[in-house]
């Protein structure tokens, strides 16, 4: 697999009448994607306001954003509509999006628009089985190897301990996460994805996926398996992924996603992984610590590199890296202070190298807090400041943001 892979500077429901079973279904689903999306947090889906004593629901979401960055200013809003219709058997969810495209110089998809359908899919459920069509966010695992906006169908079945899906997909271009779901271009990171390195139209990027999972007594572990079908025969390669979930003696908690990809070309092998500890810390009197210790990895033997194309991990809440070539550590605590229940601190360190702690070539040090205004999240205040120092220098970006539904 050969590929030009530099470093690139960016920015990077409602439930109503469902039984025990279609609401295992979509919590399970829920919680998969929950800490992924930390830098583009909405609680728009959650806060959908129910017409009448219909199975209706909508709701719409303004944020904006205010951005200082080593001494330039910049200003950018999105506003989100999102309408369902949910019955025991049936679920229609659509969500379309308005974001201006605000950003620096950089290589930039020219179809990508400001207007967006985001989501536009309609779920049968029967018993213990889920049928889903349409554009819809796919996420298995940790998201390393899948975590991304599709066209396509999805057939899942949910048992007390197994979870199965399977499905075939088509790359949903315009909304795909890199593209433009969270400013790319306009902050700094590392970022490898492909969605940079070549041109794409809807069809050119097919998928097939098998994912199994497996959980007892609060672990998991699971198996994902996926065939890419491009129209571009570099980017044709199989992955096979194993993730899961552990709790480990003095309440750790320890999570991971181990990745091999064969590529089709040339048969050549590259690997990855994103391994993650964690525990809480509950201080009387005082509130609620959690402290997470991360590792994101991914090979490289001549231009042979981990590309996880589908995959949409990434560190920090504000400043983000992605999978690249070498090693990420980070660190994060969390404070929920008990005198502010509404009130999250964070505190954030990650560390760029070549290898195992050697040639460091990049730090990043940040620090914000989330504020939901009230009980419900509906209103939202984001403040952040990160500086990162490397071989060019250091950089310093303060960021401010509002979220308001209704």
């Amino acid at each position: 697999m050969h590929f030009l892979h530099p470093a690139l500077p960016g920015f990077s429901h409602p439930f109503l009448n469902m039984n025990k079973i279609c609401k295992m279904t979509i919590a399970f689903l829920l919680l998969a994607t929950a800490s992924l999306a930390k830098e583009c947090p909405s609680r728009l889906l959650p806060n959908l306001r129910p017409i009448g004593g219909s199975a209706l629901s909508w709701g719409t979401e303004l944020h904006a954003t205010a951005i200082n960055l080593t001494g330039s200013n910049y200003w950018f809003f999105g506003l989100a509509a999102a309408l369902a219709y949910e019955t025991d058997a049936l679920s229609f969810f659509a969500q379309g999006e308005y974001k201006e495209k605000k950003y620096s110089e950089c290589q930039y998809p020219s179809d990508v628009s400001p207007f967006k359908l985001k989501r536009l899919s309609l779920d049968w459920k029967l018993d213990r089985f889920t049928v889903s069509g349409g554009r819809q966010e796919v996420t298995a695992g940790l998201g390393l190897g899948l975590d991304d906006f599709f066209d396509g169908l999805r057939i899942a079945y949910s048992g007390d301990k197994l979870h199965a899906e399977i499905g075939a997909l088509i790359l949903a271009r315009s909304v795909a996460r890199e593209a433009f779901s969270c400013q790319t271009c306009f902050f700094f990171e590392y970022t490898s994805s492909w969605k940079n390195l070549k041109e794409s139209s809807w069809g050119d990027d097919k998928l097939l996926f098998a994912d199994l999972t497996w959980r007892t007594g609060g672990h998991s572990l699971g198996l994902l398996y996926m065939k890419s079908i491009a129209r571009d025969r570099l980017f044709d390669f199989q992955q096979l992924d194993a993730h899961g979930m552990f709790k480990l003696p003095l309440d750790f908690k320890f999570q991971f996603e181990v990745s091999g990809q064969r590529f089709d070309r040339d048969g050549e092998i590259a690997y990855g992984h994103l391994l993650e500890l964690g525990r809480r810390f509950p201080i009387a009197g005082v509130g609620m610590f959690e402290l997470k210790l991360k590792h994101l990895y991914g090979s490289a033997s001549g231009n042979v590199l981990f590309t996880p194309l589908y995959g949409n991990v990434s560190f920090g809440e504000r400043m983000h890296y992605s999978v690249r070539q070498g090693s990420i550590w980070g660190g994060t605590l969390q404070i929920l202070p008990r005198p502010a229940k509404r009130l999250e601190i964070n505190l954030q360190y990650y560390q760029n190298d070549s290898g195992l702690f050697s040639d460091v070539f990049s730090r990043e040090w940040d620090a914000g807090f989330h504020y939901a205004i009230d009980k419900n999240k509906r209103y939202q205040l984001f403040l952040n400041y990160a500086k990162t120092s490397g071989s060019s220098g250091s950089i310093s970006q303060i960021a401010a943001e509002m979220r308001i539904i209704f």
